[in-house]
């Protein structure tokens, strides 16, 4: 890669990290005293990986939160690149390249997500890379082992990157078992990035029996699940109908289960014990459930719905709330970063200074506007096949991360509008195949 190439790659790495810069240090959420925790401590938290707080702890040097910001962000920035030197003729590259990361800084949520020590922003670098080993022809060896290390890692750091990269390549099989006759999708790349997710699949169970956790995703996804059954009313209409046959600790709470399950502390779930106590019981509760068409099927229309709805709500703002004395961000990085910690406290998040209200209209004027002319594209007879791929794969992927994080976890606008502004990508990379386009830049050069 030429000296050019690695200046504009870190300038746009850079510019990403706007947000951080603006804030006068990088965003935290109540999760990521967690993250910093578990990466010094070695341990895994009860319900999520270990190796995003090791990545803040070994990036970070253990002194500065603002080298995972930047690390990702030039992650981040590398990834994009290779879409552009890919799909884009060299001419207009480099404009358009910059032109893109300056656009999505400037008009949608990519800043904040990179600026956020969560792992958030790893769930575009996941699809990125998944896009590059399937969509992009003529790779260097050495590349695709990079961009392999990166969908690696990734999908390690987030249990639902892991779930979405599944949904991701199950659609895109059936896309090259359609389509295979015309070549459009190659298949050694897809048994390539079909073993790379098989391999992160057991890296994280491996890596939780090696750290006595036993060997398994998550020890807290019956948790979780219970608290879906629990919002979605499920949980509540079982118990009723079970509880005079079943012996369950749950039933004595069945008349007063709280929404908020999981994190209030006079909850039912500590009532009888805390997580790992009701590990059986709730996993008993939910194979009873799913095994039932009649709450199956409520299922299947409450994670319909919430897909949907998911899918339309990519507002930022949600991750950006002060987190102020006796939170967790705020008592680990006093522990684990104490000559950041004055700083910390004197960023426009711990003073409320941030507002996205303007951010999150254009945004949705902007992305709303993407997804309608991707939409046409794709109806055109006009746009040759392997340009509708490239449109239609960042659309699958949407839709992937809506179906995984709606039903699993909520309708919480971070986790789509962490991925929504990749819909902008294949208009930016077949801008100049148009001669709208060119027409343009034909007069810029002559002005210039």
């Amino acid at each position: 890669m030429k000296s050019r190439s690695f200046l504009l790659i870190l300038i746009a790495g850079v510019v990403a990290c706007f947000t951080g810069f603006y804030n006068n240090f990088p965003l935290v959420f109540p999760d990521t005293g967690t993250y910093i925790s578990s990466g010094f401590a070695n341990y895994v938290p009860m319900d999520r990986p270990v190796f995003y707080g090791w990545f803040l702890r070994h990036v970070s040097l253990a002194e500065s939160l603002w080298l995972p910001i930047l690390a990702q962000s030039l992650i981040l920035a590398l990834l994009l690149y290779y879409f552009f030197r890919q799909f884009v003729p060299g001419r207009y590259r480099h404009f358009l390249y910059l032109g893109f990361v300056f656009f999505c800084t400037l008009f949608t949520g990519l800043s904040v997500h990179v600026s956020t020590l969560i792992p958030d922003i790893f769930a575009p670098i996941m699809i990125l890379s998944l896009g590059l080993l399937l969509l992009a022809q003529g790779l260097k060896a050495r590349d695709q082992v990079l961009i392999g290390v990166f969908l690696f890692f990734s999908m390690a750091v987030h249990y639902a990157h892991l779930f979405t990269a599944f949904l991701i390549l199950a659609a895109i099989s059936l896309l090259y078992w359609l389509y295979r006759k015309r070549a459009l999708i190659r298949l050694r790349p897809l048994l390539l990035s079909w073993g790379i997710v098989l391999l992160s699949s057991l890296l994280i169970p491996a890596t939780n029996w090696m750290m006595g956790s036993g060997f398994g995703l998550s020890q807290g996804g019956h948790v979780f699940l219970m608290q879906r059954l629990v919002e979605w009313g499920i949980a509540e209409k079982y118990l009723d109908e079970a509880c005079p046959e079943k012996e369950y600790r749950f039933c004595e709470y069945k008349d007063d289960i709280p929404r908020n399950f999981i994190w209030l502390p006079e909850s039912p779930l500590y009532k009888t014990g805390g997580w790992m106590e009701n590990k059986e019981e709730y996993q008993a509760i939910t194979r009873e459930v799913v095994s039932d068409w009649r709450y199956s099927r409520i299922i299947l229309a409450r994670s319909l719905e919430t897909s949907m709805e998911l899918f339309f709500s990519f507002d930022v703002g949600d991750t950006t709330g002060p987190e102020l004395e006796g939170s967790s961000p705020f008592e680990t990085i006093k522990i684990r970063f104490p000559d950041q910690w004055r700083r910390y406290l004197s960023s426009r998040q711990s003073f409320e200074k941030l507002d996205f209200t303007l951010l999150n209209y254009v945004q949705r004027v902007a992305l709303l506007g993407a997804l309608f002319i991707s939409i046409l594209l794709l109806l055109s007879r006009r746009i040759p096949l392997p340009q509708k791929m490239l449109i239609g794969f960042f659309l699958i992927c949407l839709a992937a991360n809506a179906i995984v994080c709606g039903p699993l976890s909520g309708v919480f606008a971070r986790y789509q509008s962490r991925v929504m502004w990749l819909i902008l990508l294949p208009l930016f990379l077949l801008a100049s195949q148009y001669p709208w386009f060119r027409r343009l830049w034909e007069r810029w050069e002559v002005q210039k």
